[in-house]
């Protein structure tokens, strides 16, 4: 009711000082004068006259008030309406454009059309300022205590919400709220932060998102990603199946090739070794046997002739016992050094198989130790490979067009772990970027970069 009566009572008091032709205050001596509400005269156009306005007392009731313009008014101690149409409505407040209002004390309205309405606020031309100490720039609005609009066309919404001079074209709303870029909207500040509730699902290019449709839009990249995922980790396996398989048959055919050449040429070096040991056996024992033969049938014609120079008889008869002592002797002469040969032969053959056969299984041992450590190093590099690969496939693609993103990965195969990094950059709708690379451990790098075209 109290509200009502006020507001009623400065209505019926502006349009009673617009309706008259001239504004008087009492200075308490019966004579008129404008120290305390001062208002131009209107001019009338049938008497193409103004009716002045008595100069202001100065000192006259403390007040001062002044209005300039035509169809201005000034109400309040020192209040000045500077220019046509201007008002200013309280002890102090100041109206300097054409149409600015300035209500509240100490209030000041300086451009055209300003308008203020509060304690000690300030509107630049064409500006709007409401809540004490409110203040705007050229055509902003500051909407609550204390709320500046420093920035030519912005907003400011909410006790103590600020735009920046430098953050045109922005608008900040809430309590305390701030802007910190051009062209942007805040509800908060860097330590206080709002959520927008009920917002609905955007539809344009240049609307907003809300949760449930970024979520949509994450569950239907994970899908793409693990269906990717699973046919790169598929190719992947198959790539490295077909390779171990033919890496390791060609270790096999070379395996098989060096070991059936080791053991010919070990049978062969055998062979050579005993034939030659036993053509030395063989010489061995006939050089033998001819030395024996020859001394035999030396001693034996020696007796004989000895025997014949004593008797004939006697001679034949131990002729015949020399020749088969001999005999006897050579024989077993003959025998004991076969023997001895043929030990030595099947002795020194033995050896030398044995020792051919020894050395062929050790290098093959050899070779078959040296191969499986190709095909563990092998083994490794390639799962390395696949963790590699498939951390780089976890790697993310900017969504967001003239955006540029920095992504993580990490991923694993068996017993290998790799982590990958990389970039991207959307051009725009159609065309985007993205390059990484993967580290394994030790040297092991991999890389990759893409360029993707839409339509």
């Amino acid at each position: 009711m109290t509200k009502d009566f006020k507001i009623s009572v400065s209505a019926a008091l502006i349009s009673a000082l617009f309706s008259s032709p001239y504004a008087f205050a009492d200075d308490y001596d019966g004579i008129p004068n404008l120290t305390a509400v001062q208002i131009s005269p209107n001019a009338d156009p049938a008497l193409g006259l103004e009716y002045p306005v008595r100069p202001p007392v100065p000192g006259a009731g403390g007040l001062n008030a002044s209005a300039k313009g035509i169809h201005s008014i000034a109400i309040g101690a020192t209040a000045e309406a500077a220019k046509g149409a201007a008002v200013a409505v309280g002890a102090g407040s100041i109206a300097t454009g054409v149409n600015s209002v300035a209500i509240g004390p100490l209030s000041k309205a300086l451009g055209d059309s300003a308008v203020t309405y509060g304690a000690a606020s300030t509107a630049q031309k064409d500006g709007v300022a409401i809540g004490a100490r409110a203040s705007t720039s050229d055509t902003g609005v500051a909407v609550g205590f204390n709320s500046k609009a420093d920035a030519k066309n912005s907003v400011a919404i909410g006790h103590s919400s600020h735009v920046a001079a430098n953050h045109g074209y922005s608008i900040a709303i809430g309590d305390r709220s701030k802007t910190d870029r051009e062209n942007s909207v805040s509800i908060g500040h860097e330590s206080l932060n709002r959520q927008l509730t009920h917002l609905a699902a955007g539809t344009k290019d240049t609307d907003a998102v809300n949760v449930a449709q970024l979520k949509k839009e994450i569950e239907k990249t994970q899908e793409n990603t693990n269906k990717r995922s699973a046919e790169l980790l598929a190719n992947a396996n198959a790539y490295a199946d077909n390779k171990s398989s033919s890496v390791l048959g060609i270790a096999n055919n070379y395996t098989d090739s060096k070991s059936a050449e080791t053991l010919e040429n070990a049978r062969k070096e055998a062979f050579a070794q005993s034939k030659d040991v036993l053509n030395m056996a063989k010489a061995h024992s006939n050089s033998v046997a001819r030395t024996t033969l020859e001394t035999a049938e030396e001693h034996a014609n020696s007796v004989a002739r000895t025997t014949l120079e004593t008797a004939e008889e006697h001679a034949n008869k131990k002729s015949a016992e020399a020749l088969a002592s001999a005999n006897v002797y050579a024989d077993s002469k003959s025998s004991h050094t076969l023997k001895t040969a043929n030990s030595y032969t099947d002795v020194t053959v033995s050896n030398s198989t044995k020792k051919a056969i020894r050395e062929s299984n050790q290098y093959t041992d050899h070779k078959f130790r040296q191969l499986d450590n190709r095909l563990d190093k092998l083994d490794t590099r390639v799962d390395k490979g696949l963790a590699s690969s498939a951390a780089l496939n976890s790697l993310f693609q900017p969504y967001g067009v003239g955006k540029v993103n920095f992504t993580a990965g990490v991923g694993g195969y068996r017993s290998s772990q790799a982590l990958a990094i990389g970039s991207g950059y959307r051009v725009n709708e159609n065309v985007a970027l993205k390059a990484g690379v993967a580290y394994a451990g030790s040297s092991d790098v991999m890389y990759n970069a893409s360029f993707n075209i839409e339509w």
